[in-house]
């Protein structure tokens, strides 16, 4: 009797759980964005989510709270809409794939560190050998890359309101997949359990997608393949 008893108990401790431990999450991607009003922006993240067969849930950051994050919730997108002051402590250790558009607050998931430099370059203060409208895939082997190829990658038509995002990975962990230029990512990756910017251990695997306000509408289709992969890659 007392083997049965520990039986079922053991059942019990596992059940809702993956062989890793950790919580059976559901299809559904909470959906962060700016404000209650998507911008065309945001509707374009979602369709292209919803065209990879997720389930999306849509909330504006002032209305987050943990509460959101329901047994349904697997993952999370934050999107490049967001205030660049949008505080996301409450959510940051989640057992939850995260994947984060919005460079500014990388930093609270530890994806980058605090005193990370963030460069934001256009038309205007891009340099005469500057292509604006491209990345360099650098780690073409990494599942985030997916079947890209090194090397450039026409990302969007270049306007004169397009903002180029990057960060200063000086120093830093993360793998970095795609860049601007030499140590200014624009796509970078942590595994569950590497270490983070913030010298903590990933919870779930992070991304960072570099992506300015306006990006979801500029994209080219190399660049939502692009994208496309690291959605792969984060949510498996």
């Amino acid at each position: 009797m007392r083997i049965g008893i520990f039986a079922l108990l053991s059942t019990l401790a596992v059940a809702g759980c993956d062989d890793d431990g950790l919580p059976e999450l559901g299809n559904t991607v909470l959906v962060v964005i700016g404000d209650a009003n998507q911008t065309p922006a945001d509707q374009a993240l979602n369709s292209r989510l919803v065209g990879l067969e997720h389930d999306t849930r849509v909330i504006d950051e002032p209305s987050l709270t943990t509460e959101e994050l329901t047994d349904d919730v697997g993952f999370v997108v934050i999107s490049s809409s967001v205030r660049s002051s949008a505080p996301f402590d409450s959510i940051s250790d989640t057992p939850r794939p995260v994947v984060i558009a919005q460079v500014w607050v990388a930093d609270d998931f530890g994806v980058t560190a605090s005193d990370a430099k963030i460069r934001e370059l256009n038309v205007a203060t891009a340099g005469p050998d500057d292509d604006l409208g491209s990345w360099n895939v650098v780690d073409a082997d990494h599942p985030a890359a997916g079947e890209t190829s090194a090397g450039p990658l026409a990302m969007w038509t270049v306007e004169q309101t397009t903002v180029t995002p990057m960060v200063d990975v000086v120093g830093s962990p993360a793998k970095v997949v795609a860049e601007f230029a030499p140590d200014l990512a624009t796509l970078l990756v942590y595994d569950r359990g590497d270490e983070l910017a913030s010298g903590e251990a990933a919870a779930q695997k992070r991304v960072l997608v570099a992506f300015a306000p306006d990006s979801p509408v500029r994209l080219t289709d190399q660049g939502w393949t692009l994208f496309d992969s690291a959605i792969r890659w984060a949510f498996d």
